[in-house]
């Protein structure tokens, strides 16, 4: 045993204590500390200074902004702008479009609408330029997209997807117009006592333009024609003029009374306006081969008459909102106005579809 025991002590020899450690007044640190650690029954001594490792994680973590490469940081930002060009910016560009083109087909009255159809031009070069950025942002979606499904999966389907969704701003438009349209054309005229729904003539069209007043304001159907060049005639189907609309002198007539009342009718490019009826609007209303926009109120600022939309895809078509409160004459006289610039609106929409 004694053996084994000097054995041991020249595995681990004994050192003694006053050598190993010193007094904490004399460490250089005051933040120097011992730490007792038992391991397998084993006494062990451990020195930590606190103030050293500190001063080492300061030193790593500095570092790290030390070994920042600016050849790599450049070419990362450089990769962040490009991927900016091509994906961010046509989105972003092709959204504007389609809110413009959106808003100006479902809300007619707004001042997008407006521009749009200030000149014909305008509108041409619109409808030309909107499926331009729309194609060039799909493009850009097409090549992200497919890229991302190539590194996660090589799988059709997900192909197929990718391709549905990179070209959304080409086909997203006419889906979000046909779905709002199809709401508003039963809604749009809440509120009002009635819809009167307006047939203008197409273009290479024979016939009469028509108004079919609902059972709400009458029920009668009107029809607008010319008795001579310059002069309309607004008069019940089989039945004598009510209203006769002459644009060589610019004014208007009104028959079903004891005594023929006249006003003067407002050009074009004015706001329509019916100063002897107490009727008026505000901005322009005409649209450049378009169906007009108008919104009329009385002398208390109601809205007695306005325009809605057309029906999709035909410019001819189009739904006016009217209130039974209105004193017929008044809205005759501006209901046969408004389906005369509706008739020379549809005969240019539709010329330039198909002449």
């Amino acid at each position: 045993m004694k053996g084994i025991k000097q054995f041991q002590n020249t595995l681990r020899p004994e050192m003694p204590a006053l050598k190993l450690f010193r007094r904490q007044s004399e460490v250089p640190f005051d933040s120097t500390r011992i730490n007792l650690i038992h391991k397998n029954g084993l006494a062990e001594y451990e020195i930590t200074d606190l103030e050293k490792c500190q001063g080492s994680s300061l030193k790593s973590f500095f570092s790290r902004f030390k070994s920042i490469n600016a050849r790599r940081c450049c070419g990362q930002f450089c990769e962040i702008s490009l991927i900016a060009l091509i994906f961010t910016i046509p989105n972003l560009c092709a959204a504007a479009m389609i809110y413009v083109y959106v808003i100006g087909s479902v809300d007619p009255l707004s001042s997008i609408a407006a521009a749009l159809h200030v000149t014909r031009s305008s509108w041409l070069v619109y409808i030309i330029f909107l499926p331009l950025i729309d194609i060039v942002a799909g493009l850009g979606n097409l090549m992200l997209l497919l890229g991302g499904v190539r590194a996660i999966s090589k799988s059709f389907i997900l192909s197929c997807i990718a391709v549905l969704v990179a070209f959304a701003p080409i086909w997203s438009p006419y889906v979000i117009e046909a779905a709002i349209r199809k709401h508003k054309w039963g809604t749009e005229c809440d509120g009002f006592n009635g819809t009167i729904f307006m047939n203008a003539v197409n273009y290479g069209q024979s016939g009469l333009s028509w108004v079919q007043f609902p059972a709400s304001l009458g029920g009668a159907k009107y029809q607008i024609y010319q008795s001579n060049t310059g002069i309309y005639e607004f008069a019940p189907v089989g039945g004598d003029s009510i209203v006769t609309y002459n644009f060589i002198n610019e004014t208007y007539t009104i028959h079903n009374t004891t005594a023929p009342e006249e006003g003067q009718l407002t050009a074009n490019s004015q706001p329509l306006e019916f100063p002897e009826l107490g009727l008026h609007s505000e901005g322009s209303w005409i649209r450049s081969c378009f169906a007009p926009a108008v919104s009329l109120q009385n002398a208390t600022g109601d809205v007695v008459v306005q325009t809605g939309l057309t029906a999709y895809t035909d410019c001819s078509k189009l739904q006016v909102c009217a209130m039974e409160t209105t004193p017929q004459d008044i809205l005759l006289v501006a209901i046969g106005r408004i389906l005369i610039a509706l008739e020379d609106g549809a005969h240019c929409c539709t010329q330039s579809r198909w002449g």
